[in-house]
């Protein structure tokens, strides 16, 4: 934050208006400009040929004008301030240059930045969602893009090398906490000023999303890691659909086996139901078979495949009745399946 202010009126000695300091509020993106002058100032704050909305709040011969961030453009801002008094009838004016410097807010795995106007979420993959404007650039991690603007745009950061070096405790930890680390969000305007803040991530969210997904490239051929061997095995086994692991691995470069699970679904037509309002809702009850696919990780070779059926609920008298629309099979047999797949 920095600022220049203007001359003081010549003749008036005895009356004289100056800037004492600028400063941040960095939680709430305001900008705080504090005069020294008469008491009970009036001030007026333009920029460029805005009015500004500023509130003013007076202590003896000080005054303070609170500008929120979203009046101001990202980069320096050139202030210009007209301080008068009733009696005597007098005023001046000042021009205060601002360096505002937009921030990022990250809450619920959202993010925003209102003095870019942009917004995007975080999966938990990893995978960054942003929607901005044409020539804003993003940066996530190592990974960058110049946004074309009008669409929502991906950003998906490369997490092998995390994969590899953290531990599957960690990963597949129930504590959705477990593992924190940062990756650093940078965002880039066209007119070339930037707002930068590390998001936090955790291995039991974006790594054991990431891991799914990596694995999941299984069903096209061999899923390796740097200076990993085509090797089989059958020693530990891993369950894409439920992050389960089965055997027991401390890295997850030393499982061996991915199952992959294809769902099936069909359907019952249950017809309208009206509820106490007297609205008309139509529902469907759905069974869901799974067909899973066992393959040696490191080769892509296809060792086991089984389906195991869901079940068809009854169509329910009324709305009020209505428990589960869909049946999908018991987990107790498809684990010992997998179980029984893994070497003792």
């Amino acid at each position: 934050m920095s600022f220049a202010c203007g001359e003081r009126p010549k003749g008036a000695a005895d009356w004289t208006v100056a800037v004492d300091s600028v400063a941040e509020d960095a939680k709430d993106e305001k900008v705080l400009v504090t005069l020294q002058g008469p008491e009970n100032l009036r001030v007026s704050a333009r920029l460029d040929d805005k009015a500004l909305r500023a509130a003013i709040k007076h202590n003896g011969t000080t005054t303070t004008l609170t500008i929120s961030g979203t009046e101001l453009a990202p980069g320096k801002n050139r202030i210009s301030l007209t301080a008068s008094t009733a009696h005597p009838k007098k005023s001046v004016t000042l021009d205060v240059e601002v360096t505002f410097t937009p921030k990022i807010r990250f809450v619920d795995r959202r993010f925003d930045c209102p003095a870019f106007n942009i917004t995007g979420k975080l999966a938990e993959d990893g995978t960054l969602s942003v929607e901005g404007l044409q020539g804003t650039r993003v940066r996530f991690g190592t990974l960058e893009r110049l946004l074309e603007g009008g669409k929502t745009e991906t950003l998906a950061p490369d997490l092998l090398p995390r994969l590899t070096t953290t531990p599957l405790s960690e990963i597949l930890s129930p504590d959705r906490y477990a593992g924190p680390f940062t990756m650093p969000l940078t965002i880039t305007s066209a007119q070339q000023v930037s707002a930068s803040r590390d998001l936090p991530l955790y291995a039991a969210q974006e790594l054991k999303g990431g891991l799914s997904a990596f694995f999941s490239g299984v069903t096209k051929g061999a899923v390796l890691f740097p200076d990993e061997a085509a090797t089989g095995g059958n020693r530990t086994l891993y369950d894409v659909q439920t992050a389960k692991l089965f055997g027991t691995a401390a890295k997850a470069s030393e499982i061996d086996l991915v199952a992959v699970t294809e769902e099936k679904k069909s359907q019952r037509d249950c017809g309208t139901y009206k509820n106490s309002k007297g609205e008309t809702t139509t529902y469907n009850a759905a069974q869901i078979d799974f067909q899973i696919t066992v393959f040696e990780r490191r080769t892509g070779k296809k060792t086991a495949q089984k389906e195991f059926r869901g079940w068809m609920p009854e169509c329910p008298k009324s709305m009020k009745s209505w428990d589960n629309q869909t049946g999908t099979p018991e987990r107790k047999p498809i684990e010992t399946w997998m179980e029984s797949l893994v070497a003792k």
